[in-house]
């Protein structure tokens, strides 16, 4: 298994958003839990969202929105919507 990182995490949303961008869609929703079954490789119980949730508000532009994120903004239920 290749080593996760937020660039490799940055990939997966942005593949994400070019998927919906192909359907032609003009927003996708994404969360963070979305992103991280995507990623998966948790064995040990160990997760990945604070790593996940990063890379979600990496690639935001300044049209996109947060729909949620709890105080910490790291979570399984932070949700993005990305405007393609």
């Amino acid at each position: 298994m290749a080593k996760v990182t937020i660039e490799s995490i940055k990939n997966v949303v942005i593949n994400l958003k070019q998927d919906a961008r192909d359907r032609g869609l003009e927003f996708v929703e994404i969360t963070s839990r979305d992103v991280h079954d995507i990623v998966g490789g948790y064995e040990n119980g160990n997760t990945r969202y604070p790593s996940c949730c990063k890379a979600m508000y990496a690639v935001m532009t300044d049209k996109d929105e947060v729909l949620y994120a709890p105080k910490s903004e790291q979570s399984s239920t932070v949700k993005v919507r990305y405007y393609l």
